[in-house]
């Protein structure tokens, strides 16, 4: 099935928007159509989208595969998605990432004397100029997403659209005549689609002015209110969200901020575990408490009708929670359990290790799940105490994104949290970690055929704006492709998992590479991560692997947020951790702004072999200090080095291309 929208020919000031619609609509795993049609609603196999431009008129062509049993309603989304673009703005972020895409197409066209020779003679043919290029790009800068979609509105309509459908059938004739006939029907489909886009419309935009505005409150109480009306689902997500969790504890206490999460929504004092998860299922929807280093709180999602009742429900988990010793028993079965199958996952250890050896004093050494002396040591009076002495509804920030009224809201939300009056909390005073000197290497000796390394540099805060640069430098070094990937992984063949990332937080986090390798490579491995890291910090990185990672992280970021429940998650934590709610949009701006220049100066600034730590998990016998006396005793085990058979905390997880147990 293709769709030919007549586009303006080459030299016109629409084109540059034009490319830019057919990059948003179908170019790429991330586009529009890719998510919409071929991933979510399974209506096709694949679609596409370009621009044909020449020295006469051109056409923008969207394609898709599928079977013939689902011409109608594939043809329905296709035109859905496409019409969005004439009525709503896209965001800044989608923008950028088409942006960069066209950009660095240009860019890889230009690496070899043939493709810089063609684009030269193609220019000079059709465009009537060789540096058409440089009035094009400067354009590509200038365009707004306002730009976008008046250009939308004037080329993406049904009375500018020819319809071309190719069937499966083996006699000619009657292949022409069922063609013809699907053509026909689509088009009646289109011009249904596009009726209804504009009353959909012409209707949200009647109906408030407030839609895709962010409305900000606060209460009396002190409780913040953050609300995105967005009507394109009726959903409404929740995310309540306190500054606390790992950072508020000790050892005496570690693992209590797990549990309070754990136990938040199981059982208050109006409602058990049992009649909490009925309600919720009543709802289609869902209710959890959640902590990490960082926060704790509760998040929630159901369909908007029940608005009334969710919102109560969640209050009375945040008002009344009873922390029951019920369910505080059974959960420390299970989170014993857990920390007991932690010593079976490596790299998990290995990062405990990395946390135990980086921070000394800092409460992020220790693990969020707690140990099993304090979690065996846990009762429902030390979490009561913990939970009022830390938490109260003055201090909490409640993001809500879906199809609701946001003057409904205030007016709930003020009913049931905005007058609350709770004793004065306490923020315990955690204290910056001394700085180190020195290189450092520890080692955990376990009776495994494999080993585990993470090599590291302090890092940087939440609010520290090296930390986009960094971001780029991690995807640089270790995404598919990426240098320690190439390098360590497929020419060397020295480990079979490798990554690098930067963590952060409300305090100074790190950055690190992590490797899973063999025990006798584990030297070697070590030794090119530090070559790697070397020429990274003497000669930088290219302007195409800028392009490349700026690519990729503003995709998956784009992708990140594609849940209601996860833009509820990024307002609530980037107005509580004190940057503001703003922050989730300018993600991509950042990380847009980043120059090869700021990539080689937080290298160097970073990457510091004098602040180096070494990780290892590994058996006894290949730690280097061990090999080498070992190799002179004739092959006997040599004496232990380093720090041996001690329980090391972890960080809590977060999901990685590589690894599934990456610290946050």
């Amino acid at each position: 099935l293709l769709f030919g929208f007549r586009t303006p020919a080459i030299n016109h000031a629409d084109v540059p928007a034009l490319d830019l619609l057919a990059v948003v609509l179908g170019q790429g795993d991330s586009s529009r159509l890719n998510l919409e049609v071929v991933r979510n609603r399974q209506l096709a196999t694949s679609t596409s989208a370009y621009l044909f431009s020449a020295r006469d008129p051109g056409l923008m062509v969207v394609a898709a595969s599928l079977p013939p049993g689902r011409v109608d309603d594939a043809a329905r989304v296709l035109l859905d998605e496409i019409l969005r673009l004439s009525h709503e703005e896209m965001a800044q972020e989608e923008l950028a990432k088409a942006r960069t895409i066209l950009e660095s197409d240009r860019v890889y066209d230009r690496e070899t004397v043939q493709g810089y020779a063609r684009k030269l003679g193609f220019f000079t043919a059709i465009a009537g100029d060789a540096n058409f290029e440089e009035a094009y790009l400067a354009s590509l800068q200038r365009l707004t997403p306002a730009d976008l979609r008046r250009v939308a509105a004037r080329y993406l309509r049904v009375s500018n659209l020819t319809v071309f459908a190719q069937v499966s059938e083996s006699h000619p004739d009657r292949r022409r005549q069922r063609a013809e006939k699907t053509a026909t029907r689509v088009r009646r489909v289109a011009e249904v689609a596009e009726a209804r886009a504009d009353a959909r419309f012409a209707r949200a935009a009647a109906v408030s002015a407030q839609t895709d505005r962010m409305v900000t409150h606060v209460f009396p109480s002190g409780l913040k209110l953050l609300i995105l009306r967005d009507t394109s689902v009726p959903i409404v997500a929740l995310r309540a969200t306190w500054v606390g969790g790992l950072r508020y504890e000790d050892e005496r206490n570690n693992g209590i901020s797990n549990m309070l999460a754990v136990l938040l929504s199981r059982g208050t004092k109006t409602r058990t575990a049992e009649q909490i998860m009925h309600q919720v299922e009543s709802m289609a929807g869902s209710i959890a408490g959640y902590s990490g280093r960082n926060s704790l709180g509760l998040q929630a999602e159901f369909l908007s009708r029940h608005l009334e009742r969710g919102f109560e429900l969640v209050a009375d988990c945040l008002l009344n929670a009873t922390f029951s010793e019920e369910e505080l028993e059974k959960e420390k079965r299970i989170i014993l359990d857990d920390l007991r199958a932690q010593e079976d996952n490596l790299g998990q250890v290995a990062f405990k290790l990395f946390h135990s050896g980086l921070w000394k004093h800092h409460p992020y050494r220790m693990d969020p799940l707690g140990t099993p002396e304090s979690v065996a040591a846990l009762t429902r009076r030390k979490l009561v105490y913990h939970f009022r002495r830390h938490y109260s509804i003055k201090n909490l920030t409640l993001a809500v994104v879906g199809d609701v009224d946001p003057s409904r809201v205030i007016a709930k939300v003020g009913a049931l949290l905005g007058n609350a009056s709770e004793s004065e909390i306490q923020k315990p005073a955690v204290l910056p970690e001394p700085a180190t000197e020195g290189a450092r290497q520890i080692y955990r000796f376990m009776a495994k055929e494999q080993a585990h390394v993470v090599l590291g540099f302090p890092g940087v805060t939440f609010a520290n704006p090296d930390r986009y640069p960094l971001e780029i430098l991690a995807h640089v070094l270790s995404g598919q492709g990426g240098r320690l990937f190439s390098e360590i992984r497929e020419r060397r063949a020295l480990a079979y998992r490798v990554s690098a990332f930067s963590l952060e937080g409300i305090d100074p986090g790190y950055f690190a590479v992590y490797v899973a390798t063999s025990p006798e490579k584990i030297e070697e491995t070590i030794r090119s991560i530090r070559q790697e890291l070397s020429r990274v910090v003497e000669e930088g990185i290219t302007a195409d692997e800028l392009a490349r990672a700026q690519r990729y992280l503003i995709g998956a970021h784009a992708i990140g947020l594609q849940r209601r429940s996860a833009i509820a998650a990024a307002l609530a934590f980037y107005e509580a951790y004190g940057q503001g709610w703003r922050a989730y949009r300018l993600f991509g701006d950042h990380i847009m702004k980043v120059t090869v220049a700021d990539v080689a100066r937080v290298a160097r600034k970073y990457l510091d072999p004098q602040r180096e730590l070494v990780a290892a998990v590994q058996p006894e016998v290949w730690t280097p200090g061990a090999a080498r006396a070992a190799a002179r005793a004739g092959g006997r085990a040599a004496t232990s080095i380093g720090r041996s058979q001690e329980s090391f905390p972890s960080g809590a997880t977060r999901r990685d291309p590589d690894s599934s147990f990456i610290p946050r």
